[in-house]
């Protein structure tokens, strides 16, 4: 929002202030550009191309100027029409009623308490009260965008958050400084105890920094689960006066505390995920691996045994049951929330998609082109590097083409195809219309809620629901795609798959392809 003496200035300089606050906070990502700009203000695109007699008006130019040489940014200001700028004009005068802060004064008060601090995680360019802050967008001087996508820990952090957010924030601050209390536990010893030897100032730094890149060669959520999984290990440890160290760790109450596991785990896999995060934390120290030894992998491989129990795989799809979502569902009639429906199951069965990829679908994602679109997957489970993957879904000469469908979609919802809003959001029902609209929040449907939307579809069919979940149109397509001959190399690629095990415990073999082994036996 603009500040109250922003609003009594001219439009035209709140429309180059805009266009100077957009470079500003995109500079980094810009760099090495060519950036067309567009704006309804002709004024505008004349000050920015040549400058101002009015000081304040050239005084933005200039700085737009500064900041477009400084990071090679080639800027091209475009003039259009009032009527063809009407949706980022209603866009920029949505007022945030979560934008708020604190006075200057009563920062003083809090910093004096339990100062300095050095992170504020709700602030934006207006109202930061520490140099390094987060915003909720873009902003320029922003340290990050989303104070939850990333760490709070080593930080002493200033929140003001809206109100809607006071409890997940205190969670998280809460989660993180339990976390760092452990990971400082694990630098203060082996290894980490070298830092009395680094006496340079630079190398210090270093020293620090070298701490977080260690810590980030995991994923965090990988971090948080090996964490407080050796925190239990810690816990136990503390019981016995006996064992007077757990880094290092002796193999023979590793062991024991494995043994202990064993006595009442339902599955094998929590000695398993102790095991690795006892390992863990002997890998960030700088120790050698209590694990490894032979005894260890006994005990692990014992639970294996004792405490395995057979998969309970949900059902695949099939062809025949997504034609009858689609003649059940489907029409030239159908409502918005039948739309969803079959939009959901035919790119999940099509395009090999997880819950956790098909919802992260947002509008810009989706590239269409003349026989097929292009679908961009930000992140899955096996792009650990968050490099992005594309899938690729042909069109149909069907009425019950995939990419028909999603089109039909995107238009009922009316989604703007060039948006970063999610794809698959809640729905709300309007009385006044009898019909339903999708939530004007941006927030993505919640994998209990596509869980219940799927399994009610199957359950209207006269199918039972409880044999089939979300993978099911997953594994249903990849195991079509197989017995119809698509390659192994293909389906690795289209299902984003890195080795043939995780391929093949998704494919399940038609009878005929079964048979066919026992038929080329030459008898």
């Amino acid at each position: 929002m603009w500040l109250e003496t922003e609003r009594g200035r001219s439009s035209t300089w709140r429309e180059v202030k805009a266009i100077q606050l957009c470079v500003s906070a995109f500079s980094k990502l810009l760099q090495n550009s060519i950036v067309t700009f567009h704006t309804d203000n002709k004024n505008a695109v004349s000050i920015i191309n040549k400058g101002s007699k009015v000081q304040e008006l050239q005084q933005l130019s200039l700085e737009i100027y500064r900041c477009c040489l400084l990071e090679n940014i080639t800027l091209h200001i475009i003039w259009l029409p009032r009527k063809e700028n009407e949706q980022a004009d209603f866009l920029s005068r949505i007022i945030d009623i979560d934008d708020r802060g604190i006075s200057p004064e009563y920062f003083q008060f809090l910093d004096d308490l339990w100062g300095p601090h050095t992170f504020d995680r709700f602030a934006n360019m207006d109202n930061y009260k520490v140099d390094k802050f987060s915003s909720l967008y873009w902003n320029p001087g922003s340290s990050a965008v989303d104070a939850f996508s990333c760490h709070w820990a080593q930080e002493n952090n200033l929140l003001v958050p809206p109100v809607s957010l006071i409890l997940l924030s205190g969670g998280s601050l809460f989660r993180d400084v339990g976390l760092q209390k452990l990971i400082d536990k694990i630098f203060s010893t082996g290894f980490w105890k070298n830092d009395t030897q680094v006496k340079h100032a630079e190398l210090k730094i270093l020293f620090r920094k070298m701490k977080n890149s260690v810590i980030d060669s995991k994923a965090r959520n990988t971090t948080v689960k090996y964490a407080y999984s050796f925190k239990r290990f810690v816990v136990w440890s503390e019981k016995y006066t006996e064992i007077k160290s757990v880094l290092p760790a002796d193999e023979i109450y590793v062991s024991l505390y494995l043994q202990y596991l064993m006595q009442s785990a339902n599955h094998y896999s929590t000695i398993e995920a102790a095991c690795y995060a006892i390992k863990w934390a002997h890998s960030l120290a700088g120790f050698e691996d209590p694990c490894a030894s032979d005894i260890v992998k006994c005990i692990v491989e014992a639970s294996k045994r004792k405490l395995n129990r057979p998969i309970q795989k949900k059902e695949p799809m099939n062809a025949n049951i997504m034609l009858s979502l689609f003649k059940k569902f489907g029409g030239t009639n159908s409502s918005l929330k039948n739309l969803r429906l079959l939009a959901m199951c035919f790119l999940a069965y099509s395009g090999f998609l997880r819950y956790s990829e098909l919802c992260q679908i947002r509008a810009k994602n989706i590239t269409f082109g003349n026989d097929h679109i292009d679908i961009y997957i930000e992140s899955s489970k096996t792009d650990c590097y968050r490099k992005g993957k594309n899938v690729l879904i042909a069109k149909l000469d069907q009425a019950h083409c995939p990419v028909k469908i999603l089109s039909d979609y995107l238009d009922k919802a009316k989604i703007d195809r060039s948006s970063d809003d999610f794809v698959f959001r809640a729905l709300s029902y309007c009385k006044s219309t009898n019909n339903c609209k999708l939530r004007k929040k941006n927030i993505q449907l919640s994998y209990t809620r596509t869980r219940e939307i799927l399994k009610g579809a199957l359950s209207d069919l006269g199918l039972n629901a409880r044999i089939f979940g979300t993978h099911s149109f997953r594994a249903g397509g990849c195991s079509a795609a197989s017995n119809s001959g698509v390659s192994d190399r293909l389906l690795k690629i289209h299902g984003r798959w890195k080795s043939d095990i995780a391929k093949d415990s998704y494919i399940s073999d038609n009878l005929k392809k079964r048979l066919l082994v026992s038929k080329s036996l030459g008898l």
